[in-house]
């Protein structure tokens, strides 16, 4: 039936590859087919589904890279394609997804660096990239995302520095920045963040600078934590509490 708007498949124990044909269906809102053991790629048909508002592919065994059409579905409200094993860049086109508010990623094998394209994406309430082998910096256009309540970006080979304009995410609640390669200083800006619960920065042990005091205000009453390396640069205020990794320290 090619006017069906829903396909709901998760959680059976679907194998093989996901049909190309599944871009006939032009009339899709809702694709689920997460927590399967499907392998192969993801098809570029999929991008020709201009009706499609939610995407999951999650916890399969996907490869290849993912398919710069998915570009396309300029409707797109969450793309979930979180523990697989897809490969290459992070397609710049993905920041035409303007209507997206959930990004996930995570837990796949990707590389290459952040696309700058993707502070477009301000609708998004939850980034995630943690768990990749993502390089290069963290882009300073993610400043823009005010809507963003997660960013996760733990666990790659980013390096340079911790952009400033970070601390202009308001709404943001937990920024995990931990097991990268970053350096400089702390950015004073993200005293700013009056949400933010989890400020997690070990495993950078090349930080430095120091911990705005505006965040050790928030630990009362936001049960704020914040995880630096045992042997850290960074200066934590008498008034806060950090929490230093590996615990307890050597």
């Amino acid at each position: 039936d090619l006017n069906v708007n829903i396909l709901h498949l998760d959680e059976n124990y679907l194998n093989g590859t996901i049909p190309s044909e599944f871009g006939n269906l032009t009339r899709l809102h809702y694709l689920y087919i997460s927590t399967n053991q499907l392998s192969g790629t993801i098809p570029s048909t999929l991008g020709i589904l201009g009706q499609l508002t939610q995407l999951h592919l999650r916890e399969n065994q996907l490869t290849g890279t993912i398919p710069t059409t998915l570009g396309n579905l300029e409707g797109l409200i969450s793309l979930q394609l979180l523990n697989n094993k897809l490969k290459g860049v992070i397609p710049s086109e993905l920041g035409n997804l303007l209507n997206v508010a959930v990004l996930d990623l995570e837990s796949n094998e990707l590389t290459g660096t952040i696309p700058t394209t993707l502070g477009r994406l301000t609708h998004l309430t939850g980034f995630y990239l943690r768990n990749n082998q993502l390089n290069g910096t963290i882009p300073s256009s993610l400043g823009f995302l005010g809507q963003l309540l997660d960013l996760w970006l733990d666990t790659n080979q980013l390096n340079g520095t911790i952009p400033s304009e970070l601390g202009f995410l308001e709404q943001l609640v937990n920024l995990l920045l931990y097991d990268n390669q970053l350096s400089g200083s702390v950015p004073l800006t993200l005293g700013i963040l009056k949400n933010i619960e989890s400020l997690h920065l070990y495993g950078n042990p090349r930080l430095e600078g120091t911990i705005h005091s505006n965040l050790c205000s928030l630990q009362p009453t936001k049960n704020l934590t914040i995880y630096i390396d045992c042997n850290s640069s960074i200066v934590c205020p008498y008034e806060c509490e950090c929490n230093r990794l590996p615990y307890p320290c050597p």
